[in-house]
């Protein structure tokens, strides 16, 4: 946050600039500093959390003392959560449960209200989005724009592709891809699994034998996906 106020600062206040912050305190191993490893001392991932948060703050208070913020695009996004041993998973890459994959994302645009966008997104639109928020146009890439979606707007639903492939390159282990569209998650893997997030966001019951149709469709979803990428 330091380091990156001070670049800011020094480029003067009406230069255009990209800055990105890489905060890896929330990950392991972990140990916030003092004093949140005494006010977490039992939970120090959420003492990692706060620290962030801290910093993030003081990131929006130099940007406000600056007369920047109001002009400001901000993201804050995560790249991945910890499982914290959910489905028996202690960090994260080795499984594609929503422990792992539902991440915060979070932008700030000029003249965009506050709301909850409900529609399932993905990490690639970050790129698009913020091109179209600096007045560029995208090239072609994976991801879509949520300038729409910021902006209030209902665009159709679409398939929201992921995937683990550690395991897979590391060990050998079946990879594991999948997709998810509407309330239905889909996993492809030796042992196939479905689930209804809207029901079950805890991913506890496996509905792929049971919803064989649905399974199906989604199992469909994932190929379209895949042969989009190699047209």
């Amino acid at each position: 946050t330091r380091l990156g106020l001070d670049w800011l600062g020094g480029l003067g206040g009406d230069a255009r600039a990209f800055l990105w912050l890489h905060y890896f305190d929330a990950h392991a191993p972990h140990a916030p500093p003092f004093p949140y490893s005494a006010q977490f001392r039992e939970r120090p991932y959420d003492g990692e959390i706060a620290y962030v948060d801290q910093a993030v703050g003081a990131l929006i208070e130099g940007l406000k003392g600056m007369g920047r913020w109001e002009d400001a695009v901000v993201l804050i996004a995560g790249d991945h959560g910890e499982a914290l041993y959910e489905h028996g998973e202690p960090a994260h890459s080795d499984l594609v449960y929503q422990s792992t994959l539902h991440v915060p994302l979070l932008v700030k645009a000029p003249g965009m209200r506050a709301h909850r966008v409900p529609d399932p997104v993905s990490l690639v639109d970050i790129a698009p989005t913020l091109l179209e928020l600096a007045g560029l146009k995208p090239p072609p890439m994976a991801g879509q724009s949520l300038v729409p979606l910021l902006r209030g707007k209902r665009v159709p639903a679409r398939a929201v592709y992921f995937e683990s492939l550690a395991d897979s390159l590391l060990y050998g282990w079946s990879p594991l891809e999948g997709v998810r569209f509407g309330k239905w998650k889909y996993i492809r893997s030796t042992a196939p699994e479905l689930y209804d997030l809207v029901s079950d966001p805890g991913e506890n019951t496996n509905r792929h034998e049971t919803n064989r149709d649905d399974a199906q469709e989604m199992g469909a979803a994932l190929a379209a996906l895949e042969g989009s990428w190699s047209a």
